[in-house]
């Protein structure tokens, strides 16, 4: 295994040695839904001058992507994530995944409850934007948000089908 004993990469880990494809399939699920979009969404509930967190947290993931090919898929895997092989397997799982993440936080950009001045803690100052009674997510926000999960679901499934192949 390539990426043995890398802390960072522990979920994938657990993930690659499962002996049952749906089970594998929800813990992926639950990784890539449970943790990762929601901290998108939990992030977008901050701004800084105006600005939503989310784009900074998408901003982030894009450079990860970059820096570190592919996803948690090659943990399980003997494929290179630096060969033709490699960068199919990052388009079917990887890239739908980040796609899914840019819709799931985009529709949510607008829940943001407070407004910073300042990136630095002791130099911003905090301006209630609303309160969480006040949040409400219009029709199309509701589209974005459903394809963002209709794509992680699918990109999900693919990463469960490339670990039982």
């Amino acid at each position: 295994m390539p990426c043995e004993g890398v802390q960072l990469l522990y979920g994938g880990e657990v993930a690659a040695h499962q002996t049952s494809f749906w089970l594998e399939f929800l813990i992926i699920i639950g990784f890539n839904l449970g943790i990762i979009s929601l901290i998108g969404i939990v992030v977008n509930l901050q701004r800084v001058n105006g600005l939503p967190v989310g784009y900074v947290f998408i901003f982030l993931q894009g450079v990860l992507s970059g820096i570190v090919a592919g996803t948690n898929s090659f943990v399980s895997q003997v494929i290179s994530p630096y060969t033709l092989e490699g960068w199919l397997v990052a388009l079917r799982i990887g890239y739908l995944e980040f796609l899914g993440y840019v819709c799931i936080v985009a529709a949510t950009i607008g829940v943001g409850l407070r407004d910073y001045t300042s990136w630095l803690p002791w130099k911003a100052k905090e301006v209630k934007i609303r309160s969480w009674g006040d949040i409400k997510i219009s029709r199309q926000e509701m589209i974005y948000l459903v394809i963002g999960i209709l794509l992680i679901l699918l990109a999900s499934y693919n990463e469960a089908v490339l670990a039982f192949s």
